[in-house]
This record gives structure tokens, C-alpha cells and sequence, in this order.
């Protein structure tokens, strides 16, 4: 008996044996990443953090995190990571990868300030991330002792344009420049006093070590009671908590170092992801606890979407790019 052989049949079998394989992985592989992205999260997710434990941005942290849990269903582990004004923690948060499952709370000046003015060593730009959600803004403002000689920032200037010597606790890069640009705009010479911190910059100036230097937040009880007065808001606007203050941007200087403390991940985080996270982080941030711990502190509610929170920092950023021209001069 003689078998004949289609080779038209056998070229469909043949190919039918390597295709079929391929296809069926391409259409697995399709169903797996729908499922994958319906299951999201499906895992821890690290938060990172850029600023020293037990400070205004870990404490925020701290207390969304638990909420955060409640809406995402999975847990959400705080990673401390300080350094470079949240520069560090950026940096990883760049470099993760874009699944959702590292994200980071960063503040306007981290993303608006560091790649302005040191961006040689800043190994982030403001445009690698993706903005989710902002939470709150922290009230930064000029402070002196309550007996300083002068109770307005006009006068300041002047007793400063006098003669008299004034010196300014600095805490970031920021305090540098700042310090740099009104010395080279009004013709003063303010020493600039390097510190690690807010609480030292309140030790400074409630012992009479230093006439000068920035809050960001950690402020207002010393001011009810009487021991510190505020020359200027370094927010755009004036603070809530002191409203009778104006701004620096009033007073006609281009300075803005208001931060906004908002959620951020890494650039190409898919837009599924990135509205769970966002739909979550809402849910946090609305909720009762969170909303206790903004009535017990000195931050204000800073919601913002992803468009409002890009606007404050391209704001931001041309205002530094303008004291930075100033000083260069």
C-alpha cells in the first residue's frame, strides 16, 4: 500500500506546530497582563519618604499610610530614605519601576528647587514623574524673635541697610540662594548660619544665636506664645495662620519656596495604575483620621489633581530661575 503525502497539508501542519504555541502564549500573555492590571495591587507597596524621620513629611506620611491600607487592600511600607532636600528619595523613586508599587510623598521645592540650582547634582528632572495627588502645603515664612528691632520686613531691610549685622539660619540649598539674592538685590550683607534642621533654626533664634530664619511648618506655637513674630510668607500667598503677613511675591521679590507634599511615581506608571493609586490616595486623604491630624497641625489641605500640581511647580521653577539670574550677575 502506498501512502502519498499532501505537502499542502503537510506545510499547514508543519506550521500550524510552531504557530500555534506562539499564538496561544501571545493570547496567555495578553490575558495575563489584563489580569495583572484588574488585580492591581497585588502586593506590598514602599512609600518612600526624602526627609528625616519624626519631621513634618513623616509624620503626614505616618498618618496616611493606615487609611492608604484601608483603600488599596494591601499593606504600604514607609521606606526613610533623607538627603538632598528629598533628592534621594526622588532619585529611587525614578529609578523604580513604573508598577505601582514604589511610589513617594515629595514636596514642590525637591522636584522645582534642586534641578534648578544644583542641576549637575540632581540626577532627576521635575518631568520623570507622574503626579497623583496632592495632600497638603506646610505655612514657610520668615521669622525673628519677638524683641527683634524691627517688626516688618520693610523695617528688617532697612535696619539692615543701616548697618546693623543680621544673621539668617539656613537649612537647604534654598536658604543659600535666598540669602545670596537679597544681599545682591537691596545692597545688605545677611551671614548665612548653616543648620540641620527646623528645630536647631528655633533654637537659634529663641536663644538670640541667629536674628533670622525660615519655618516651614513647626512654627505657630511659639508664635501664640509669644516668642517669635513673622516678617514674610515665602509661599506666593499669605499664610492662613497669619494672614496679616504678606508675602515676599507681594512685596514684589520673585520668591516662592511654598511646598505642597504630594504623591509621586515613577514616569511611564500605566494610567490604570496610577488612577487605583490616585482613587486611594483621595480616599486617604479624605478620611476621618487624616482629617483629625490636619485640625491638630499648623498644614493646611492642599488637594490638587496631577495638572494643578505641575502648574505650582512650573511656577515655582521660573521664580528660582529668576533669583538664580539675579545672582549671577
Amino acid at each position: 500500500m502506498t501512502i502519498r503525502i499532501d505537502r499542502r497539508s503537510l506545510l499547514g501542519t508543519t506550521l500550524a506546530v510552531f504557530l500555534l504555541p506562539a499564538l496561544g502564549s501571545g493570547i496567555f500573555g495578553l490575558a495575563t497582563g489584563e489580569a495583572a492590571a484588574d488585580t492591581y495591587p497585588s502586593k506590598p507597596i514602599t512609600l518612600l519618604i526624602g526627609f528625616r524621620a519624626g519631621g513634618g513629611m513623616d509624620t503626614t506620611a505616618t498618618v496616611l499610610m493606615p487609611e492608604l491600607e484601608k483603600a488599596l487592600g494591601q499593606p504600604v511600607v514607609k521606606a526613610v530614605h533623607p538627603g538632598g532636600g528629598g533628592a534621594k528619595a526622588a532619585a529611587l523613586c525614578k529609578n523604580a519601576d513604573p508598577d505601582g508599587y514604589t511610589i513617594a510623598l515629595a514636596a514642590t521645592s525637591t522636584v522645582a528647587f534642586n534641578p534648578v540650582y544644583l542641576p549637575d547634582k540632581t540626577p532627576y528632572r521635575s518631568t520623570d514623574f507622574e503626579y497623583l495627588v496632592g495632600l497638603v502645603g506646610s505655612g514657610e515664612a520668615v521669622m525673628a524673635r519677638a524683641d527683634a528691632p524691627f517688626d516688618t520686613w520693610e523695617e528688617m531691610i532697612a535696619h539692615a541697610k543701616a548697618g546693623n549685622s543680621l544673621s539668617y539660619s539656613g537649612q537647604t540649598p534654598f536658604d543659600r540662594l535666598l540669602i545670596k539674592y537679597l544681599n545682591r538685590k537691596e545692597g545688605i550683607e545677611i551671614r548665612h548660619v548653616p543648620t540641620k534642621g527646623g528645630s536647631e533654626a528655633i533654637k537659634n533664634i529663641l536663644g538670640g544665636h541667629t536674628d533670622l530664619s525660615f519655618t516651614g511648618g513647626n512654627h505657630l506655637k511659639h508664635y501664640h506664645e509669644g516668642k517669635i513674630k513673622f516678617l514674610a510668607s515665602l509661599r506666593p500667598e499669605r499664610l492662613q495662620s497669619v494672614p496679616d503677613v504678606p508675602s515676599l511675591t507681594e512685596l514684589g521679590y520673585p520668591i516662592d519656596f511654598g511646598n505642597t507634599f504630594f504623591i509621586i511615581a515613577p514616569k511611564g506608571t500605566p494610567d490604570e495604575v496610577k488612577a487605583t493609586l490616585s482613587a486611594a490616595i483621595v480616599q486617604a486623604r479624605d478620611s476621618e483620621a487624616f482629617t483629625d491630624y490636619m485640625n491638630r497641625t499648623p498644614y493646611f489641605r492642599a488637594p490638587a489633581d496631577e495638572a494643578e500640581i505641575v502648574a505650582s511647580i512650573e511656577a515655582q521653577m521660573m521664580r528660582n530661575e529668576e533669583m538664580m539670574a539675579l545672582v549671577a550677575e
